[in-house]
């Protein structure tokens, strides 16, 4: 085997195991959120958000780092074609912004989004934590 077929074997397989990464995180946001009904009401009525920045929110105060943004638009509009996943996460993140003020929420470019330690103290004082 040639070293640059070697190479193309380690990135297809680096590939396959970032797909998969974001199947289980998808799978564990779908567990949270079947879980967190109540967390999410209570973010909702505590920051004035809609039911989908709230599970975006909860999401990510969760998350371990970056969510990308596939797993984000399925979970703020588990129905919304692929093609337009992009633009509806980044709708909401700017109403995220808007209502609660810039520096919660922070841009990993090219993969997703992520929040900061001020986001994720706002989310556990909303849920009283």
């Amino acid at each position: 085997m040639s070293v640059s077929r070697a190479w193309s074997l380690v990135d297809e397989q680096a590939d396959r195991i970032a797909d998969l990464e974001e199947r289980v995180a998808w799978l564990e946001s779908e567990l949270r959120l079947t879980r967190d009904a109540g967390r999410i009401d209570a973010l909702r009525v505590g920051l004035g958000v809609t039911p989908a920045e709230a599970r975006m929110l909860l999401a990510l105060a969760q998350a371990r780092g970056v969510i990308r943004i596939p797993t984000l638009a399925y979970i703020v509009s588990p129905r919304c074609e692929e093609s337009a996943g992009d633009k509806v996460v980044c709708v909401h993140v700017c109403h995220i912004r808007a209502r609660l003020g810039p520096g919660l929420i922070r841009n990993a470019w090219g993969d997703g989004y992520a929040i900061t330690p001020a986001g994720a103290d706002l989310v556990r004082e909303a849920l009283g934590e």
